[in-house]
């Protein structure tokens, strides 16, 4: 069974940043091709976050309610909803300070994420 993840409108945002920074500086198919390589990250990561065990990644998001996984150059910013599924917070390119970024999306509108939430566990997907 594939796993689910649904984005926050941030890394929504993040994501259509990255994009647009790709294909400035390297070309639309690049960013085309980078943009795939992300989202099946995404998938990757609510398929399989269980087994990830990195205690710099840990460290790295330690005092946030949020998990990290680098997927190619950027830490791709999650939260486990149940075991079925994970809301994706925010994205952030691997050279960015990223407690002082997961600080700033803890301090998110908490109804961001918990908007998502009540629609999967209401949905039950």
């Amino acid at each position: 069974m594939t796993n689910k993840w649904r984005m926050t409108n941030t890394a929504i945002v993040h994501l259509e940043e990255i994009v647009e920074r790709t294909a400035f500086r390297w070309g639309y198919e690049q960013a085309f091709k980078y943009h795939n390589l992300l989202r099946i990250g995404f998938q990757e990561i609510a398929d399989r976050y269980k087994s990830f065990k990195n205690p710099h990644r840990a460290q790295l998001a330690e005092g946030t309610d949020f998990e990290i996984h680098l997927v190619e150059h950027h830490y791709v910013v999650f939260k486990i909803c149940n075991d079925q599924s994970i809301i994706i917070a925010g994205i952030f390119h691997e050279k960015m300070d990223i407690p002082i970024h997961l600080r700033s999306l803890q301090r998110m509108d908490k109804r961001e994420i918990s908007n998502i939430e009540d629609e999967i566990f209401h949905k039950g997907s």
